[in-house]
């Protein structure tokens, strides 16, 4: 039973109108009503709906690269950056960004020149932290902080994570240090505060 007539699947001279089926006693009892007579089941009106969770599961899981990035500015022009997810499309597209703050232009390559500390993204992985567009933007970068878990990436058979090629830059790039959650620093950074639940970052 449709919602409405203009929702009916078959032609009007094959169906009982709307209006007329919620009067009669048969669908009254059997369809709409609170009896046993009338299980959930048979309301098809709202079915379309039964499978809006697995859809959004599976959206969510064919769909990546939809990320909230933030870049957090300070008054002296520092930049903390947390790049969730973000990957190569991400990336290009911050390239042509720009903003009017007050009485100035604020764009994303300025935003990476600026980068004090950057939160790696997407765990390290291949395609999330560009070099040229990128990386190598980030002039002023003192700490990269990588949240990866190298054996759970390699359980579940997700490539190298993180990268050793990324490792490599960001240890070039980053002028105090690279840490990463599976990890004690090798030695002493300083400004960081190693807890085993945190880690305390000092500028």
């Amino acid at each position: 039973m449709a919602v409405s007539d203009a929702d009916a699947p078959f032609e009007a001279g094959r169906s009982v109108p709307f209006s007329s089926a919620q009067s009669m006693a048969f669908f009254r009892q059997r369809y709409w009503g609170p009896s046993a007579d009338a299980p959930a089941w048979r309301r098809i009106d709202t079915a379309w709906l039964d499978g809006a969770s697995e859809l959004a599961l599976a959206l969510d899981s064919a769909t990546n690269n939809t990320s909230l990035v933030l870049a957090i500015e300070f008054g002296d022009g520092d930049v903390l950056l947390f790049a969730a997810d973000a990957q190569v499309g991400n990336w290009l597209s911050w390239q042509g960004l720009s903003w009017q703050v007050k009485d100035k232009t604020v764009t994303g390559p300025d935003l990476l020149a600026r980068t004090v500390f950057y939160k790696v993204g997407h765990h390290g992985s291949h395609n999330a932290t560009l070099r040229q567009a990128g990386l190598e933007l980030m002039s002023k970068l003192k700490i990269a902080a990588i949240p990866v878990d190298h054996e759970m990436a390699k359980l579940k058979k997700w490539g190298n994570m993180p990268l050793p090629e990324l490792l490599e830059a960001l240890d070039k790039q980053a002028s105090i240090g690279v840490i990463r959650i599976d990890q004690d620093p090798v030695g002493a950074i300083p400004g960081i505060i190693v807890d085993p639940l945190y880690f305390d970052i000092i500028f």
